[in-house]
């Protein structure tokens, strides 16, 4: 995910931060605190409790593996990231060498642009929503939908499903104008769908939805079912704007009235704009 805005115009607050991680750490990637002496400083994590955002630190301003190329990585003074030349930041310890460390942005009254995943995976835990019923009309079927997802978009993509086969549709996009039961969703504008449709799926605006992916740096579509709407990696995070660019259009919010009904769209890509909300409910705990 990319910085989008602070709230109040100011400077964004970047500081080199701790970090510890069995693999690269991405550009872009939500970091939570250590869970142990061993992993010191912020990790990645991509648990799905309420507890893990609640440690929300910042969100990375450079991978590991590009702060090696750095002149300031090795550098023998306090600003030294001090990350191994494979990029992996596990190194260091509380008596040893020197730790590894990477420059985050900490500020609480910041959004983020974090991009949908469109890599194939398992219809049960899917980057995507996945097990589409054929369709030609105004209602979209899968296994299971959640609840309250008026409101939100769904994309075909063109490329592989999580069963490794080409969707016989893709390109389409189209408005929930309606959720008719647990299972199905209404559409504003007819879309064909097949068995081996590969959707994004983007949950409406002003609600927790989706998951992190596993790097911690782009959005999964929404996959599963809740009656209080999912949670974005367990960490209050908050969806308040959706976002796309195609061969068509630049990237704008997404929109009913400019956007539903677009087909044989190329080049998209979708984002959600969200907001890390655990800073500020810890505040309000803190004061109510």
């Amino acid at each position: 995910m990319e910085l989008s805005k602070t709230h109040l115009g100011q400077t964004p607050y970047i500081m080199n931060v701790t970090v510890f991680n069995a693999t690269v750490i991405n550009d872009g990637a939500m970091l939570v605190s250590g869970a142990s002496s061993t992993a010191i400083g912020a990790t990645i994590t991509v648990a799905t409790t309420t507890v893990d955002g609640q440690d929300y630190i910042g969100v990375t301003q450079l991978s590991s593996s590009f702060a090696t190329q750095s002149k300031e990585n090795l550098a023998p003074n306090s600003h030294a990231f001090g990350i191994p030349s494979n990029g992996i930041p596990n190194t260091g310890s509380l008596t040893t060498v020197m730790k590894n460390h990477l420059p985050l942005c900490i500020n609480p009254d910041v959004s983020y642009m974090a991009q949908y995943s469109t890599t194939t995976g398992a219809a049960t835990a899917s980057d995507n929503a996945a097990t589409w019923s054929a369709s030609t009309g105004l209602v979209a079927t899968r296994g299971t939908t959640g609840t309250n997802v008026i409101g939100g978009w769904l994309f075909s993509l063109a490329g592989t499903n999580s069963a490794g086969a080409t969707p016989t549709f893709s390109g389409s996009l189209r408005y929930i104008s309606n959720q008719t039961a647990t299972t199905n969703v209404a559409l504003l504008t007819a879309m064909n769908i097949s068995t081996d449709s590969h959707m994004i799926w983007s949950d409406r605006t002003w609600k927790r939805g989706g998951t992190l992916t596993t790097t911690a740096d782009f959005l999964r579509s929404q996959s599963g079912s809740s009656t209080t709407g999912f949670q974005l990696n367990g960490s209050h995070m908050i969806g308040i704007e959706n976002w796309i660019t195609h061969d068509q259009a630049p990237t704008h919010p997404l929109r009913q009235h400019v956007d539903d009904g677009l087909d044989s769209l190329t080049a998209v890509r979708m984002y959600k704009e969200i907001v890390f909300c655990a800073p500020f409910i810890t505040e309000v705990a803190i004061t109510a």
